[in-house]
Formats: C-alpha cells, structure tokens, sequence
C-alpha cells in the first residue's frame, strides 16, 4: 500500500499554517515510533501546492490531505472523512490557497481519474485567524494540533489495507 500524506498551508497566515505544524509533529511521531502506521508513508510539507497537488498524490493508493478548513465550526474543531463526502459539506472557497485543493483535486480526477488515488481523505483543521503576514497558530488551532495527528494515524490504520 502506498500512502502519501500531504499537508498543506501557509506559515506566514496565521491559522492556514496548521497544515506544516502538523507535518512537523507527524514527522517527529513516525520518527520516534516507525510502527505508529506500519505502511509504506510518503510526508510531504507542501506548502501551497495549487495544481501540484495533483502531482503529489498521482499514484498512490491512498492519499491524505490536511489542511485548514472554513467550515463555520469552532476554531479548532477537526474535520475528517472521505473528500468526496466532507468537502461538499465546508463552504465553497475553503481553502485559503488560490487554487484550493477542491478545486485541484476535482481537476485531477476529471483529467486523469486512474492515476488518482483510490481513496482520498481530507484533515481539516478549522481557522480562527488566517490574516496574512501573521505568524503563529492561535491557540485553538494549535491545541488541534495533537488531535490532528491522531486522526492522520487513525486514518492510515483503518483505510491502508
């Protein structure tokens, strides 16, 4: 099984920059328990990949995308599922990115839908503040942090079979 995990965001706006400290606290957890997912897993900090996206996951048998979200939720509040099932239900535009990942992803599987990944999940983490410029989580979101990673694990686990 081939996973890749892709996390996406911008440092450098507040609250969109959940995505890279999750790679960073999923990168320290694979390192000091390798058995943690037990599975082939590529971590890519992606930044704001646009339509790279579609080249990160090409492939793979899995893909897990994580990123911050707009959902009307709590700041905080994690989201997790199925993209074609979960993105239908966030607000249009939810990514922060100019070409958001819904947009890159429905792109991707309408022009090379058997490259795609069988199944596609999204971890979303909901924005409090995502003013550009602004460097740092606020601390809802990055008390999220830990429960992300947990669902990232959990994910891999139940769906890399």
């Amino acid at each position: 099984m081939d996973v890749v995990i892709v996390c996406c965001g911008n440092p450098l706006a507040g609250d969109d920059g959940v995505g890279s400290r999750i790679a960073r606290g999923l990168e320290r957890a694979l390192r000091e328990r390798p058995d943690l997912c037990g599975k082939n897993v590529l971590l890519v900090d992606a930044g704001t990949p646009g339509l790279g996206l579609i080249d990160l996951i090409r492939g793979r048998d899995l893909a897990i995308v994580v990123d911050a979200v707009k959902s009307g939720s709590p700041p905080g509040t994690v989201i997790t599922g199925r993209v074609e099932e979960t993105i239908p239900k966030l607000r249009r535009g939810w990514s922060l990115h100019s070409l958001g990942v819904t947009e890159s992803l429905e792109l991707g599987r309408l022009v090379e839908p058997d490259d795609m990944p069988r199944d596609i999940l999204l971890v979303g983490v909901e924005v409090g503040d995502a003013t550009p410029g602004k460097i740092g989580l606020t601390p809802p979101v990055e008390a999220a942090v830990p429960r992300a990673i947990e669902e990232v694990v959990r994910l891999i686990n139940e769906n890399a079979v």
